[in-house]
């Protein structure tokens, strides 16, 4: 029964993923911008480009190794094909991650583990970010996934093992975002409260040893390049323009209702939450959800950047959270009172996922158009995004003709300060932008976040070239020097 619900959860969980997106602008269509660069990044290493050596990556090599077998089908699918393929299987992964908290919570009862896990499925920022290739989908899963490992080893007799291939797959989720760290030592924190000494120290060993294994090639590679990518650049981004109210909007997954006239709404989530998470402290595992939601929101709420599918970070100690309380209520409260609590409970996360069938974030983009302008112009392709270079085919094009790798246009900005940080202001990111553009023979600009951030002088620049085409209401230009 515990894997038939679990399986149940699963399932609703890809649905939320999928179905938006199969019954609008579909699988082709352009989604989140980071998605399109981690799949870039993923097809340049395979061709032999190395990240922080031969192209700016502001985030740690993970996802680029678990991109990689989709990489590897771009020779045979195209690049569209193998993006697809890939975009499925992270919806897929998703699934999985739901699945997985029901038998993490099955000590709680079967309601328990059918609350929590649907509470997941339905988890706004998780369905945002696993609609598509992204860093919080995989740590999210490895989050999970690591907690499974760890159970039996905290009450079996190979503990050992356990302990040490829990912390393996939690370590690995330093080696795709660096607030991984968080994760690992939320766990470790979690078992020194309670005393257990010898299993933190094996977890500990194993976070270590994964992540060392996964990161020291390439910090070998390109020392200090990747020491100044992943940690200067991220410590040096502005903060977000985000208002403290609009991230916890964010943080209770309901960014489609944040305005004024849903605060109600808004308090009416965190007290649920706050009173869940207060029940949850009765029960050990309850202990570590509360550890990794207040540790999680303390990094969250004071870094500087800010993107609605952070709180993915705090996603499975939520939804730990909430089901342990739902276990704890069923064994204290009277019949009736439990089942109306469980009501409420899958009343709630129904209303919570139903916000979810929407896809209004998804791009058309016709990549056959693009792909025949660039077959009557030999020559490298320059966009402001790659996810245009991956569904037109011409990625790989890119590649083998020696085209300057820019997976992430924005991501220089952070990267080059002279003139300060973002935007207009930033002279050394706009003189790195035109000369990236101007080197195509085609260029495309989609991104009206980076039109945004363009100077009056870089705009008229870009402008002043000829349009020698038009792309899902675009201008591709030809580049004069």
């Amino acid at each position: 029964m515990s894997w038939l619900l679990a399986g149940a959860v699963g399932l609703v969980a890809v649905a939320l993923r999928a179905g938006p997106v199969l019954s609008g602008a579909g699988l082709t269509a352009l989604y989140r911008y980071d998605s399109g660069v981690y799949f870039a990044a993923a097809v340049a290493l395979h061709e032999g480009f190395v990240p922080y050596r031969d192209f700016l990556l502001l985030h740690p090599p993970g996802i680029l190794l678990a991109l990689a077998p989709f990489a590897a089908l771009a020779s045979s699918l195209g690049d569209q094909g193998a993006m697809v393929a890939a975009r499925v299987s992270f919806m897929v992964l998703g699934g999985l991650t739901a699945a997985l908290i029901c038998p993490l919570l099955g000590s709680s009862g079967w309601v328990a583990a059918l609350i929590g896990g649907l509470f997941y499925a339905g988890y706004g920022p998780a369905v945002y970010v696993e609609r598509s290739t992204g860093l919080e989908a995989l740590a999210s899963f490895l989050t999970v996934a690591g907690l499974c490992l760890l159970m039996p080893g905290l009450r079996g007799r190979r503990r050992v093992g356990w302990l040490v291939a829990a912390g393996a797959m939690l370590g690995l989720t330093v080696t795709v975002k660096i607030w991984g760290v968080v994760t690992v030592l939320t766990v470790l924190v979690w078992l020194l409260v309670g005393r257990r000494v010898r299993a933190a120290l094996w977890v500990g060993a194993g976070a270590a040893a994964s992540s060392v294994l996964v990161l020291l090639p390439f910090f070998l590679v390109a020392p200090d390049a990747m020491w100044r990518m992943l940690v200067l650049d991220q410590v040096g981004r502005p903060r977000s323009g985000q208002t403290l109210v609009a991230r916890m909007y964010d943080v209770v997954g309901l960014v489609e209702l944040r305005t004024d006239q849903w605060t109600i709404a808004l308090v009416a989530a965190l007290a649920v939450l706050v009173a869940a998470l207060v029940v949850a402290l009765m029960d050990d595992l309850g202990r570590l959800a509360c550890i990794g939601v207040a540790v999680g929101l303390l990094v969250l709420l004071n870094g500087p950047s800010w993107f609605r599918g952070y709180p993915v970070l705090i996603a499975p100690f939520l939804a730990l959270g909430v089901g342990v309380a739902s276990g704890v209520l069923r064994e204290h409260l009277p019949r009736a009172g439990w089942i109306a609590v469980a009501s409420g409970f899958l009343l709630a996360t129904t209303a919570a996922g139903a916000l979810q069938l929407r896809d209004d974030i998804s791009q058309p983009f016709d990549g056959r158009e693009l792909a025949r302008i660039a077959s009557e112009r030999p020559g490298c392709v320059t966009v402001d995004d790659p996810s245009a270079l991956i569904a037109s085919g011409l990625l790989s094009r890119n590649l083998a003709n020696g085209c300057p790798v820019v997976v992430d246009l924005s991501g220089y900005q952070y990267h080059v300060a002279e003139g300060g940080p973002v935007g207009t202001g930033n002279a050394a990111w706009q003189r790195f932008t035109l000369d990236y553009l101007g080197s195509g023979k085609s260029t495309l600009l989609l991104r009206s976040t980076i039109r945004g951030w363009l100077s009056a002088d870089s705009l008229a620049t870009i402008k002043s070239w000829p349009v020698i085409g038009r792309v899902s209401g675009a201008n591709v230009r030809e580049p004069v020097r």
